[in-house]
């Protein structure tokens, strides 16, 4: 009984430790995030390894569409370092401007930059709330000369602000009060191994473990939350919305030199721009339209994907992953170009 025991935890280990090795050959998405945050962290201090390669490809099982990015001094994913009191246009937001699933030069913001011949430095991190956007903003006033600083506006933004509506930990947050604060993020040894292991990282990103250990434990506990995130209310949305609005007119650039970009509904229900019908989201509208009050330059994504649809029958993100594809970064960056020139 005990020789069998340890020939089958033997084989099993061996299995594993095969596997392991074997998809350290394949483009298994890499971790971004492997740094702590403490309170007395700066916002740059959200980002990735500093000068790294990092491997990415869409979260299918089949790992489609291989690809390699660069990370830059300043820990985000650029082909070019920043440099210290750089005057000119900066670019914020989360995985959409990070954009790990196209080439550098293929996201929005570089392809914005080749069209008006400026640098355009980005900003950015998967899983990045409202709140951080803030806090970006924050920093880059203090260290840089920005002109215009555009931020990618999209659904998640909102509720994932509150710190009592945290998706993770490890990002500043509007806490009581809608005070901004780091929310503190330490990472555990058991957190250093799984952020090297591909196959742990194969598991979460292209068989998505997580969210189905999650619903299996949702069906049989008949439970409405597991973690720290939850949905939210249209009131919790609007509330950090109010609150960052407000904030973004105590830095350094007068409301209309801040672009909000506005993604469009693509993924949710059947009234998407793909739809006969299409609507906006209701945090998105309500959004768009108090940042137009308060003067702010608002790019709307919405009807300008819906009409391009109409016209090519092309999609803006790709079947498996709701990020926005090539095609995507290139309408985004002509609808900005337009706006900006009007």
């Amino acid at each position: 009984m005990l020789k069998n025991l340890f020939l089958f935890f033997t084989s099993l280990i061996l299995t594993i430790l095969f596997i392991e090795i074997i998809l350290n050959f394949f483009p298994v998405t890499s971790i971004t995030r492997t740094k702590p945050l403490f309170s007395y962290s700066e916002p740059f201090e959200v980002s990735s390894d500093k000068l790294s390669k990092k491997k990415f490809s869409l979260y299918t099982w089949d790992m489609k569409k291989p690809i390699a990015r660069y990370t830059n001094n300043y820990g985000f994913f650029s082909n070019f370092n920043y440099e210290k009191n750089f005057e000119g246009i900066f670019v914020v937001g989360d995985s959409y401007v990070e954009a790990v699933q196209v080439a550098f030069e293929d996201t929005f913001h570089q392809v914005l930059s080749k069209k008006i011949n400026k640098k355009i430095y980005n900003i950015a991190i998967s899983g990045a709330p409202l709140s951080q956007y803030e806090a970006y903003v924050s920093q880059i006033c203090r260290e840089f000369k920005p002109q215009k600083i555009i931020i990618s506006i999209v659904e998640n933004d909102f509720i994932e602000s509150l710190y009592e509506n945290r998706a993770r930990a490890g990002f500043f947050h509007y806490h009581k009060n809608g005070k901004l604060l780091p929310t503190y993020y330490n990472v555990s040894s058991f957190r250093k191994i799984a952020n090297k292991s591909s196959l742990i990282k194969y598991l979460y990103f292209h068989l998505h473990i997580n969210s189905k250990l999650v619903y299996i434990m949702k069906y049989f506990f008949d439970k409405t939350n597991y973690g720290l995130h939850v949905s939210g209310s249209l009131e919790s949305k609007i509330s950090s919305a109010n609150i960052f609005l407000r904030n973004m007119k105590n830095y350094c650039l007068d409301p209309e030199n801040i672009v909000f970009v506005i993604d469009a509904n693509r993924i949710h229900d059947s009234n998407n721009i793909y739809s006969n019908k299409p609507l906006q989201i209701d945090i998105l509208k309500y959004f768009e339209s108090q940042a137009r009050k308060n003067g702010y330059n608002v790019v709307s994504l919405h009807y300008s994907m819906q009409e391009h649809y109409k016209r090519n029958g092309l999609k803006f993100e790709f079947l498996n992953d709701g990020h926005w594809n090539e095609f995507g970064h290139k309408i985004v960056a002509d609808t900005v170009l337009s706006s900006i020139i009007k």
